[in-house]
């Protein structure tokens, strides 16, 4: 007898969790329904809250960057940046978190930090493509910045720089191979730089 309400309880108490884990399961699927629904149909606050709500049920780092997105759409970056902090500090081994931050940081055109964000994630052997092409293309605008008036983005292997109201050409590496000295940019000077070289 005392073995059968030992026994008893126990699937009592089993069944209880079960139940009390179904509806935590039910409450989170519906927080983040009613989260997509209304950043869809832009009501930021709202959706703010029914994230939050789903992040008390069940934390995580991608349910949190995608509420940094909304961050985003909603062109609040000062709160995106932080948000995005505050995702590496919980899930630090968490690639999600350091795309989402230096996405954030790309946003602000602030490569500093988003050079800074890419040697965290380093340090922690976090590898990422997306991470890899976003340094990738601010490198050279990075490195220049103070040098040029204006960076375009490189085409072909090229890149035409503004220099005190002219126009000229770099090369991947970052090397000047046409000097600033036109008031437009052409790709016929870029052509005809490569037949110069080929001769």
């Amino acid at each position: 007898e005392i073995c059968a309400c030992l026994v008893g309880s126990e699937m009592c108490i089993r069944d209880r969790t079960y139940s009390d884990r179904e509806k935590i399961n039910k409450q989170y699927d519906n927080d983040i329904t009613q989260a997509r629904q209304n950043r869809k149909l832009e009501v930021y606050v709202n959706a703010e809250e029914d994230y939050l709500d789903a992040l008390k049920l069940k934390d995580s780092a991608k349910l949190r960057a995608e509420l940094g997105e909304m961050y985003i759409e909603a062109e609040d970056l000062r709160t995106a940046a932080k948000w995005g902090e505050s995702l590496i500090s919980e899930y630090p081994k968490e690639q999600v978190g350091y795309e989402f931050l230096i996405q954030v940081y790309l946003e602000q055109k602030d490569y500093a930090s988003c050079f800074r964000i890419k040697d965290e994630a380093d340090g922690l052997k976090i590898s990422s493509k997306k991470i890899e092409e976003i340094i990738s293309d601010i490198k050279y605008e990075y490195y220049l910045e103070g040098e040029y008036a204006q960076v375009e983005e490189f085409s072909n292997g090229y890149a035409a720089v503004k220099k005190e109201k002219k126009w000229g050409y770099l090369n991947s590496k970052g090397h000047r191979v046409i000097e600033s000295e036109f008031e437009a940019v052409s790709y016929t000077h870029l052509r005809a730089h490569e037949t110069c070289a080929d001769l």
